[in-house]
């Protein structure tokens, strides 16, 4: 179970996550980091035990990733946004997100680490079909087309937490 937050810590860090999210409006993907990272530096450890934990490390996540995206494909930021999905997917009910799955085959797609984007992308289509890959480049889907067709085994691929492994 994820604790809460006393009134005066939670007011500072929602003060540092719109400071952050302002920063990300304006396309200064860094800087909103940096702001989340602070927010982050208010919990008491151990730090995954508090509700704020997800929403900061999947800001810093996506701001990682959008900081590669606007830096044509910054291998860096897609590293670092991966550490950042890494920690998350390790939180109680992660697994099964078609939303987190997506992203992190994304990422693992722009690294280059196709067979670990095929899991993430299918899990992601596991959960949602089609509707995860409707407002994404179509490259993504193209990797597990094979797959959804039929024309590579689909019985390796399964939602469930107890087979997934992030690494």
């Amino acid at each position: 179970m994820q604790k809460e937050l006393p009134e005066e810590f939670d007011q500072q860090i929602r003060a540092l996550k719109k400071e952050g999210d302002n920063f990300q409006m304006g396309h200064k993907n860094l800087k909103a980091v940096e702001k989340y990272k602070e927010a982050i530096t208010l919990l008491s450890e151990p730090i995954e035990e508090w509700t704020y934990i997800r929403i900061l490390w999947r800001c810093i996540a996506e701001n990682y990733w959008l900081n590669a995206q606007f830096n044509e494909g910054r291998k860096g930021g897609y590293i670092e946004a991966l550490e950042y999905w890494k920690k998350i997917m390790r939180l109680p009910h992660s697994v099964g997100s078609s939303t987190y799955h997506f992203r992190i085959g994304q990422i693992r797609y722009e690294l280059g680490q196709f067979d670990k984007a095929k899991d993430e992308l299918m899990r992601a289509y596991l959960s949602d079909g089609m509707d995860a890959f409707k407002y994404d480049d179509k490259k993504y889907f193209e990797l597990i087309r094979p797959i959804i067709e039929e024309k590579e085994d689909k019985s390796t691929y399964s939602n469930s937490s107890d087979t997934y492994r992030i690494d």
